[in-house]
């Protein structure tokens, strides 16, 4: 099944849209996204922690005391729209990937 998918979570997302790709996270906070650019018209956006530390999700200026932790091996999927969603991480090193669905 493909083009418009119709749920509580994804309302008209279309997932022939989606791009995927690793990040990158250290203790300076980064944008969760694929690209230099956001997804053009991203609603949805996914990141798995593959650690090797737990990582810090929310708005601009968010520490490690402020973000909501996602542990190793944790994901969160969330439908952002087009705002920026940023990870940042205690120590250097953590590898999350990201997913962006339009």
């Amino acid at each position: 099944m493909s083009g418009i998918i119709e749920s509580s979570d994804r309302i008209d997302v279309n997932e022939s849209i989606y791009v995927t790709g690793t990040l990158s996270v250290g203790t300076s906070l980064v944008e969760a996204k694929v690209s230099a650019e956001r997804l053009g018209n991203r609603q949805y956006l996914s990141i798995h922690n593959y650690g090797p530390n737990t990582v810090f999700v929310g708005p601009a200026g968010t520490t490690t005391e402020t973000g909501r932790p996602l542990f190793v091996d944790q994901s969160i999927d969330i439908p952002v729209g087009n705002l920026a969603v940023y990870v940042v991480a205690e120590q250097a090193g953590n590898t999350v990937v990201v997913q962006e669905l339009g």
